[in-house]
């Protein structure tokens, strides 16, 4: 019995890795297709803002609701419902014959990839460590990383933008039949009552989670790490190919390797969290990233300046999985697929806000002001995280001795 409860588990998560490969396919497809989509239907730069806008929209939903939804329907279905969704939303991408069927296709999209991700990140959080969260996450770097690639050599050779997405829509029907069959495999550890006096799971209110100290920071946090990390998807291959005359192939190979600097850091930094601790960890990664950004900004040659971009994607590959782990820890097992679900929309408001905001501000003001954006985030990233760190660390000082983790780090 024992035997067959680690192959289920051992199954499982093969199948939560080749998801996060299927969403990280997606993210690296776009920053390179982009150029070639604004001339299929012959839109302005900062147009993408309103396939962000969509895509948010739709994310908010399913993200704020999903500890809800993962308590009513159950996490199988919650993913089979997400891989139907993305699915037919990523097929939308590649057969839109217009702008605004494109952005239609986007929110459905955007809703089947969110119960995934929100439901994959809850499960993970809840029945494992720090390390495999990282590597969980590092499978997403790995799809981005051969992406961007793929797609530069296929508009190179003179293919549409369309296959790349209609090969991620078909990678998502396939994981919708694997999470048909295992549906009934995923459950969630049930959070007893604190007197333990009662079989009967409960979890936190969507109000009370809200009131915990430091979670309004920590959603900040999250929205601004994953801003930066989409900016820096988005925005350099625009900025090296159409304002430093980099060639398009050359350009499209250091976003790949931006996106493999995501997965080697979520690798390495995996493999030595439990050594290191959250806090120190976190803390020197974000010296890096506001180090790589200024480079990126300053731009004393182009090699310095891919050597900047591939820095911020190293040191900030760590915060969302090590991160996202210390939840329930940190707020408590019963408020962790609420806030969880928070998080996840913070991130897709950060995803959808950053990069937009930094390609209109590109547009009005030349685009070099890339560089300086994405500078400017790194620094609100490292003063959020810090002001996390404290407000979480005083809310510890009440909580009984061995619980919790920021403030014991902290100390």
């Amino acid at each position: 019995m024992a035997g067959a409860q680690r192959g289920n588990s051992r199954l499982l998560i093969a199948l939560a890795f080749l998801s996060f490969i299927a969403m990280g396919l997606f993210v690296g497809l776009m920053g390179v297709a982009w150029p070639s989509i604004r001339l299929s239907y012959g839109i302005p730069l900062d147009a993408i803002g309103a396939l962000f806008l969509f895509s948010m929209a739709a994310s908010l939903i399913f993200s704020f609701s999903s500890g809800r939804l993962i308590a009513g329907v159950g996490l199988g279905v919650l993913l089979l419902i997400g891989g139907i969704l993305a699915s037919l939303g990523f097929l939308g991408y590649a057969a839109a014959p217009a702008w605004w069927t494109m952005i239609l296709a986007a929110a459905i999209a955007s809703a089947g990839t969110t119960l995934i991700n929100t439901g994959l990140n809850t499960y993970f959080a809840i029945i494992s460590t720090a390390s495999l969260m990282s590597w969980l996450h590092a499978s997403f770097g790995l799809g981005a990383t051969i992406s961007p690639i793929v797609m530069a050599a296929m508009l190179n050779a003179g293919y549409s933008w369309r296959w790349g997405f209609a090969f991620v829509a078909l990678c998502f029907a396939v994981l919708s039949l694997l999470y048909l069959f295992t549906r009934r495999h995923w459950p969630l550890p049930e959070h007893k009552a604190s007197d333990q006096s009662t079989d009967v799971p409960v979890q936190s209110s969507y109000r009370d989670s809200l009131k915990l100290a430091g979670v309004w920071l920590s959603l900040l946090l999250f929205a601004a790490f994953t801003g930066m990390e989409g900016t820096a998807g988005q925005w350099p291959y625009v900025l090296f190919t159409e304002s430093r005359a980099i060639d398009p192939v050359v350009a499209g190979l250091w976003v790949s390797i931006f996106w493999a600097s995501i997965t080697m850091g979520r690798l390495f930094f995996g493999a030595i969290v439990g050594r290191t601790g959250t806090v120190p960890l976190i803390r020197a990664c974000g010296v890096l990233i506001v180090a790589g950004s200024a480079l990126l900004w300053w731009n004393p040659s182009n090699t310095l300046s891919f050597a900047g971009l591939i820095l911020i994607g190293f040191a900030a590959s760590p915060y969302f999985p090590v991160l996202a782990s210390e939840t329930p820890r940190l707020f408590g097992q019963e408020n962790a697929a609420n806030i969880i679900g928070f998080q996840i929309t913070a991130v897709r408001l950060g995803l959808a806000i950053v990069p937009a905001s930094v390609g209109v501000l590109a547009r009005a003001a030349g685009l070099e002001t890339i560089g300086l954006s994405m500078f400017a985030i790194a620094v609100a990233v490292v003063v959020l995280y810090e002001l996390t760190l404290r407000t979480t660390a005083r809310a510890e000082t009440a909580l009984p001795e061995g619980e919790g983790s920021y403030g014991k780090e902290l100390a």
